[in-house]
């Protein structure tokens, strides 16, 4: 506000007075302004006025500092798994979606991609995703992924090429009372069963196979946020598959979060329903139902450094499974707690993990349509995590873990019988083994960003496994590590090296066969390492060129049994970014 002195007669005040008592007072600020004197003398007039930000005023506020690179992306957290298809390489992590891609060398981000890349051994990948701008906070999202190859296994003289493809449509829409999405998904899948052993079958019994194994899956789901005190979150989800021996698999599952008014910061329940119905007419005709049902409440509690999940989660099943607990009580306790620069973490969780043969061939794509799949049981896992910067280019993770698991699923060789009318009987194929396992793990990662623009990722595990009727745990080593490397080498040119070392492992060879005799033998699995390397220059804001080179130690690998690789594989490819 303005503080004028008390006027006395201002009216008779003439004209020419005002424009010298004006004049007076610009002359004088002025004067204080180049003099720069701190002090504030009594012939100063002070000017006090309240800030009353307007809508308007928001242009000033200026942009934060965006990325220049169009196909670089956003960092997250990346899962690696190791895939079990003849691809040169099987080392695979997760892929972001496209839509999260950043632009650029340009102010403008770009909702839609597509990529395609072509390569050796009669590769093909084709990626699209696009956004849908619907108005009124309502879009359709859309993303389309296939990979294909010829195939050209060395030392293969059987089928094995493959292809997968997949489909995706989700619609979301925000309002003031809710956020609501709904999704649809289509997928394809085929394999062929190359693998068998070596010397053990003639040319004329190995040409009888020529099916491969096909299978499509399809989901339907929707999640609900609406703007209530009780309901935080509300999920529904379908999940189908059904394969070329008319096996065919359902699982719905019904997810609910809840909270209490004036609680929300400080408790949380989920209750969560689980249906499975799986029908299997290859050998045996069975259908086998299971429904599980779980409550999960937490308490959280947050004091300076120290942050606490407090809770259980209990399990009710009604299944026909033998040595099934109808009933279990799991811990369910995260604990953070920051020690100077040591961010340190305790967690007990347990679970009942509802296996499916969706979930089995994702895993291992040789996995056979006759198996009798059951659930897992986990009373316990406790994990203990330090995490820490070491210095400025230096950062270090440690981890302990110890899992006890009744009924676990182990993946082995089926056993070869005399029935050779099933292609995927020759040994070639994988099925399970349950057993009573406790795994001790120790994991440490190191990572280094002393290089500009530069980051590397080293960590390594070491497994030990402690079983209740079988003498090894079969497919799983006890050694593993993982190597990341992410560089911009411009303001147009990054590369990434991904790489995994997999320890040498064991599997069973059992044979009851009349033609080849009996067999029960423990085979040694070789380890490897699996590099891979992904570069991509920028071409324009729209356009890059991308070229990846696949398996760079050309080793022939076997993921799974005597399923060898493709050898290094090279593909080059555009990339499109655009808007509609």
């Amino acid at each position: 506000m303005l503080r004028k002195p008390m006027l006395q007669s201002q009216q008779t005040m003439n004209k020419r007075s005002i424009y010298f008592s004006s004049l007076l007072i610009a002359s004088s600020t002025l004067t204080f302004a180049q003099v720069g004197n701190d002090s504030i003398g009594t012939q100063t007039v002070n000017i006090e006025k309240a800030f009353n930000p307007a809508v308007a005023e928001a242009k000033m506020i200026k942009s934060g500092p965006e990325s220049a690179n169009s196909d670089s992306v956003k960092k997250i957290g990346v899962k690696y798994e190791v895939q079990s298809i003849p691809v040169a390489s099987i080392f695979n992590p997760a892929k972001p979606r496209a839509r999260q891609l950043i632009v650029k060398n340009s102010n403008h981000f770009y909702n839609n991609q597509a990529l395609l890349l072509a390569g050796n051994y009669g590769t093909a990948i084709a990626e699209f995703s696009g956004v849908f701008d619907l108005g009124s906070n309502q879009k359709l999202s859309a993303l389309i992924d296939l990979h294909t190859s010829q195939g050209g296994v060395a030392e293969n003289f059987l089928k094995d090429d493959f292809s997968k493809s997949n489909a995706e449509l989700t619609y979301s829409s925000i309002t003031r009372s809710n956020e609501w999405s709904i999704f649809g998904s289509v997928g394809f899948q085929q394999n062929q069963w190359y693998g068998t052993p070596k010397g053990l079958w003639t040319d004329e019994q190995l040409n009888t196979i020529d099916e491969g194994h096909n299978w499509t899956t399809y989901g339907l789901g929707s999640t609900l946020k609406p703007d209530s005190e009780w309901l935080s979150n509300l999920q529904v989800k379908l999940l189908g598959l059904s394969d070329n021996y008319n096996n065919s698999e359902l699982v719905a599952q019904a997810t609910l979060i809840a909270t209490f008014p004036s609680l929300e910061d400080v408790y949380k329940s989920e209750l969560s329903a689980k249906y499975r119905n799986n029908k299997t007419e290859e050998g045996t005709a069975t259908i086998a139902d299971n429904l599980l049902l779980s409550f999960s409440p937490t308490f959280k509690v947050k004091s300076g450094d120290l942050s606490l999940d407090l809770g259980a989660t209990g399990f009710y099943q009604i299944t026909d499974e033998v040595q099934a607990s109808s009933f279990l009580v799991v811990p369910n306790v995260h604990l953070s707690y920051l020690v100077d620069d040591v961010i340190l973490r305790l967690n007990a969780t347990g679970n009942v993990d509802q296996h499916s043969y969706r979930e089995f061939l994702s895993m291992n794509n040789f996995f056979s349509p006759n198996n009798n799949i059951l659930s897992e049981e986990i009373p316990y896992h406790i994990s203990l995590e330090a995490e820490t910067q070491l210095s400025n280019d230096f950062g270090l993770n440690l981890g302990l873990s110890y899992e006890n698991a009744n009924r676990k699923s182990i993946l082995v060789l089926n056993e070869i019988t005399d029935d050779l009318n099933r292609d995927y009987n020759f040994g070639n194929s994988f099925g399970l083994r349950l057993d009573d396992v406790k795994t001790t793990s120790v994991q440490a990662g190191l990572l280094f960003s002393g290089i500009e623009k530069t980051t590397i990722y080293v960590s390594g595990q070491y497994n030990n496994f402690s079983m209740t009727n079988s003498p090894q745990f079969y497919n799983r080593p006890k050694v593993e590590a993982k190597l990341i490397v992410n560089a911009s080498l411009s303001d147009r040119w990054t590369l990434n090296l991904n790489g995994i070392i997999y320890g040498q492992r064991k599997d069973l060879l059992v044979s009851s066969n009349t033609l080849i005799g009996a067999l029960n033998e423990t085979i040694d699995v070789s380890g490897f390492a699996d590099i891979n390397l992904t570069s991509t220059f920028q071409l324009s804001d729209r356009w890059s060129i991308e070229a990846r080179v696949n398996n760079i130690l050309d080793a022939k690998q076997a993921r799974w049994g005597f399923y060898n690789v493709q050898g290094i594989q090279g593909l080059i490819g555009l990339r499109y970014n655009f808007d509609w």
